[in-house]
């Protein structure tokens, strides 16, 4: 049997830039596609995808995170609670 390869890709959640997309690619062995699916991504997502990716560059430090969003810890603790990631939170901080 030949072999395919799995692919995912993100965007790079850029505020105010539309037409992002999300999804996942199967290559054949020549590097042909045999399977695309992509989903467009509201406004809404693509924020919630920079507070994620914010985070996770900031190696999930609040502080870190903060001050690369530059704004203070307590408005990036609201704007994870109002994006629906309180579950994120340790101890309710």
């Amino acid at each position: 049997m030949k072999s395919f390869t799995l692919w995912r890709f993100l965007p790079p959640f850029v505020r105010d830039r539309g037409g992002q997309h999300i999804g996942e690619t199967i290559t054949d062995h020549r590097g042909q596609v045999a399977y695309l699916k992509t989903f467009r991504l509201s406004d809404p997502q693509i924020r919630r995808g920079h507070l994620l990716r914010t985070l996770a560059g900031a190696d999930w430090e609040l502080d870190r995170a903060a001050a690369a969003l530059g704004s203070s810890r307590e408005e990036l603790i609201r704007r994870l609670r109002a994006a629906g990631f309180s579950a994120l939170l340790k101890g309710g901080a």
